[in-house]
């Protein structure tokens, strides 16, 4: 009769044999296949999610339109009461006139405070502000952003081009002691002037 040796490991239900190195490496390889085809599927999930967010975005932002005719009378005018600020013009630069101008107000506050943004597509172009010709800011870029100072409610502010990637910079200002946005076209190395004068 033959007997079985003690310490010979005996076959039992779930045991399986140990796996040869080229098993292993096969094994390594598909989970490292099924990490990358984890990771690409989490980025076209999350590419899928902010599409959408930007869709629902863009939806609600179209449900309030800008008003056509008002447009086309800040085009003509360079300027309105109307238009919310950061409007986006769309609007030719060769179609802007450069002016200074006077901004008359009744507002009593010693400051207030000014908006300019760029009321075309954003190409690069710098400005710098100036109050009573001293700099208030050091040149920055120019965005569809509004970029917001405080300045006095009675002195000449000025907006210098610094520099010009294409054609001239056409920029939009609003000043909140008259809620008055200006659309404005400067060059390189020149200046438009708003004089705040209270009546």
């Amino acid at each position: 009769m033959n007997q079985v040796n003690p310490n010979t490991p005996q076959p039992s239900f779930g045991w399986e044999p140990p796996l040869s190195e080229q098993q292993l490496f096969i094994n390594k390889k598909e989970q490292r296949w099924k990490k990358t085809f984890i990771r690409i599927g989490a980025s076209f999930l999350i590419a899928g999610l902010l599409g959408i967010g930007y869709l629902i975005y863009f939806i609600i932002v179209s449900d309030d339109k800008v008003d056509e005719a008002e447009l086309e009378k800040a085009r003509e005018l360079q300027q309105s009461v109307k238009l919310p600020i950061g409007v986006f013009l769309d609007i030719d630069k060769n179609e802007l006139s450069s002016f200074d101008t006077t901004v008359e107000h009744h507002f009593n506050g010693d400051t207030g405070k000014i908006y300019i943004w760029d009321i075309d597509f954003s190409d690069g172009d710098y400005v710098q502000v100036l109050v009573d010709g001293v700099a208030l800011s050091e040149p920055f870029l120019i965005t569809s952003k509004p970029k917001i100072f405080d300045v006095p409610s009675k002195a000449v502010v000025e907006v210098k081009g610094i520099r010009d990637v294409n054609d001239g910079i056409s920029y939009g200002i609003t000043f909140s002691v008259n809620e008055i946005s200006y659309y404005n076209y400067v060059e390189e190395q020149q200046s438009n002037r708003y004089t705040l004068i209270r009546k």
